[in-house]
């Protein structure tokens, strides 16, 4: 538990740098493809860690570790929906350097 503390304010740390990317900075440049790269590994790894509790789950007897392990779960599952929206909301993100790299590239 403590290591997904640890991980959580890594990705915290993650998400408000993509958010507070500045709107003029993304236009000129574009997205931070950096930070969102990290939130799409965080997202796998998220569902990899759902999958080994999900197995661990169907193995505990006692129904206070299972409520615990299904609270937990449902803690990673809004963490990634949060983080999909987050990443959806700024990949395709106008540049106009990125305009301007898809015109020549055409040409």
């Amino acid at each position: 538990m403590q290591q997904h503390a640890q991980s959580r304010e890594a990705l915290e740390h993650v998400v408000y740098m993509v958010e507070q990317r500045s709107a003029v900075k993304t236009f000129f440049i574009g997205v931070d493809n950096t930070h969102l790269d990290h939130l799409r590994s965080e997202v796998a790894h998220m569902h990899n860690r759902m999958m080994h509790l999900e197995h661990v789950q169907s193995q505990v007897q006692a129904d206070e570790d299972r409520a615990v392990l299904q609270e937990h779960m449902h803690t990673i599952q809004q963490d990634q929906e949060r983080i999909r929206a987050i990443i959806t909301e700024n990949e395709y993100a106008f540049s106009l350097f990125g305009w301007v790299c898809n015109f020549f590239h055409r040409i």
